[in-house]
């Protein structure tokens, strides 16, 4: 008869294990960086009174940190593309690069706004719209405070 699981790491992946003791390994030698994406990976889809979150670009637009110019090619593109990323019926190995043209055309007119790492800080302080996941601020925290640091 088939023993019942005891705990959550009996029905992990034994690759992901590996990954896990592997990355581990690399903190404890301060070979570790951590990369991760933002818009809904360290931020929730929602504010505690069901409100959307801003999205990272998002923030940079309510703060007026980005020219009209940038608002509206960046709106160009998002009825552009907007439309593929929420169809259900397109595959996802054709969605993909479809996404990566988009955030790259994006990042090209974000970067000839000349945003500088004062205006991005101004705009999430001031932002009233965005919110970590349950979590994430522990993560980061322990990131930082890992000997050696962990960069994110």
């Amino acid at each position: 008869m088939a023993e019942s699981l005891q705990s959550p790491v009996d029905a992990v992946d034994s690759n992901a294990l590996e990954l896990v003791d592997r990355a581990s390994a690399a903190a404890a030698k301060g070979e570790l960086l951590v990369i991760l994406d933002f818009d809904r990976t360290l931020t929730s889809n929602f504010m505690p009174d069901g409100q959307r979150v801003t999205s990272a670009h998002g923030i940079l637009e309510v703060a007026s940190v980005l020219s009209e110019t940038f608002k509206s090619k960046a709106q160009e593109l998002f009825r552009k593309y907007y439309p593929i990323e929420i169809d259900e019926k397109m595959p996802i190995d054709e969605k993909v690069p479809i996404m990566h043209k988009w955030y790259g055309q994006v990042h090209e007119l974000i970067m000839k706004e000349n945003v500088t790492k004062d205006n991005i800080a101004g705009a999430v302080s001031s932002c009233k719209t965005i919110r970590l996941r349950d979590g994430m601020l522990d993560f980061l925290q322990s990131c930082q405070s890992h000997d050696p640091v962990i960069p994110v």
